[in-house]
């Protein structure tokens, strides 16, 4: 980094980011000509200047007061979206709009557009400056410095004002029928964005022209058994962090994850009939052109829900019997026991 001459100093703004080699983001410096504010983020606790302002708890967050620490509660709608934040200030057992010590026990309320963009124009009252407030659709940062106003989804930015990123999809060759700049696979009330699913059920989830499900079964047997002990044990294996499948939300990537592996769900994938499973593409046994291996599990279009779930578990058993790594999947996965017998369906 250079310095700059001081008679252009006025003019210099820029946003910078530093992360460690993982990807995880570990600190934000905003330069608004002479103003400069960094921001360090260390896992839940988030620094401003050098002054810890708040750390996230699973059911909002925590932020200094005196000498001691108030709770600040938040709900949060099935997308992670946070709607209202508030808290107990003066110590009364009642959330009050116009209590507490800082200007109101409700600290904000959020309304949003299906792509993200805030509603404007009714409950505008925030009553508090903490950094925390802007964390808000899908629980991500919205950063509004320099005029920004894009939330940031982790690998990429989001602007909700045209629902797209302004960044192409670390994945984009996995998902090549896909917009590469798209959100949520343009359908934000069914799936939440992630920074990079692993697990891919779009096409068990694709609708017809009247807007139907054409899996409809084999959702609901996913579901059933995305929602046991089993399910959650070997889904959790593939998921990335704060994934959410099928009502279940993984709060870490998963050891597959990790290295590479990734699931591919569908009720028609070439090359396999009902209950197959296979590698890579087409079942070719070779990793995607981005270096990731996908496994690739086929339900049957016309089977029942328990049919589906048979034909899901003995793969699901397959692969938790397994130590899988990226250069021998194909190889490993073939020789796998089918473990049929681990799951009870009936």
């Amino acid at each position: 980094m250079h310095s700059v001459p001081a008679k252009y100093a006025e003019s210099v703004k820029n946003i910078s980011y530093i992360y460690d080699a993982v990807g995880t983001k570990l600190k934000k410096v905003v330069t608004d000509a002479s103003s400069l504010i960094t921001t360090e983020y260390a896992g839940n606790y988030v620094y401003e200047g050098g002054v810890l302002q708040f750390f996230s708890t699973s059911e909002g967050y925590v932020e200094p007061k005196g000498l001691g620490w108030e709770y600040v509660f938040q709900y949060k709608d099935h997308l992670g979206n946070i709607r209202l934040s508030y808290a107990d200030s003066n110590g009364d057992g009642v959330i009050s709009p116009f209590g507490g010590t800082q200007g109101g026990e409700i600290r904000e309320e959020n309304n949003f557009y299906p792509f993200g963009l805030k509603h404007k124009g009714y409950n505008n009252v925030v009553a508090s400056t903490n950094p925390a407030l802007k964390f808000k659709y899908q629980g991500q940062e919205l950063e509004e410095e320099l005029g920004k106003d894009t939330y940031a989804f982790q690998w990429r930015d989001y602007d909700p004002t045209i629902g797209r990123f302004n960044k192409i999809d670390r994945f984009a060759e996995k998902f090549q029928s896909f917009n590469p700049y798209h959100f949520s696979v343009n359908n934000p009330i069914f799936f939440r964005e992630v920074k990079g699913d692993s697990i891919n059920i779009s096409e068990l989830y694709k609708k017809d022209a009247d807007g139907n499900f054409v899996n409809a079964t084999q959702i609901e047997a996913f579901e059933t058994f995305a929602n046991t002990k089993e399910g959650k044990q070997y889904l959790s294996k593939f998921a990335s962090k704060d994934q959410i499948i099928a009502g279940v939300e993984f709060d870490s990537d998963g050891e597959f994850h990790s290295e590479g592996i990734d699931l591919n769900f569908d009720s028609n994938v070439s090359g396999t009939g009902s209950g197959e499973t296979g590698v890579g593409e087409n079942n070719n046994g070779e990793a995607d052109s981005n270096g990731r291996f996908q496994i690739n599990i086929s339900f049957s279009s016309g089977s029942g829900e328990f049919d589906a779930i048979e034909t899901l578990t003995p793969a699901a058993a397959r692969i938790l019997s397994c130590g899988l790594t990226p250069n021998a999947v194909a190889t490993q996965f073939e020789s796998c026991p089918d473990g049929a017998d681990m799951f009870s369906v009936g």
